[in-house]
């Protein structure tokens, strides 16, 4: 849900003219959105595959990408995503992703998101993690 408001939040009007809404015969039940963004992977088989490649969209339950190397439907990948927008307009996001290839075709490598967070990235270009949100409830 988290990856959803946020992906809404990010680019809400170009989103409302290009997403993909689901229709009564499309068996995805998310929106997704045709980001474009830059992804770096490493997929899980009998040796480790790194690439880099380029989602086509992306939902929160579900990533579309472009990439040079051949996949099989159920290998998992660890994706990172470097993302468009920084947190408080300052510090740049990177995605994280782990998830399964349930898709492929030609290029396009479709998988589901198992987990995912969002990273804060230092200026050397090491990510860290983001501290949880305070409460505003706590009394």
């Amino acid at each position: 849900m988290a990856l959803e408001l946020l992906l809404i939040h990010s680019q809400a009007v170009s989103f409302r003219q290009q997403a993909s809404w689901p229709s009564s015969s499309d068996r995805r039940a998310k929106i997704r959105f045709p980001l474009t963004l830059g992804v770096d992977y490493r997929a899980r088989g009998r040796e480790y595959e790194r690439g880099a490649g380029q989602t086509v969209n992306i939902s929160s339950a579900g990533v579309l990408f472009i990439g040079p190397h051949k996949f099989a439907t159920g290998m998992r990948i660890e994706m990172t995503a470097h993302w468009p927008v920084p947190l408080d307009g300052v510090i740049p996001l990177q995605l994280r992703i782990r998830g399964t290839v349930v898709r492929v075709a030609e290029n396009q490598i479709a998988i589901t998101i198992d987990r995912h967070e969002f990273r804060t990235v230092r200026r050397s270009g090491v990510p860290e993690a983001i501290p949880p949100a305070k409460s505003h409830l706590a009394g």
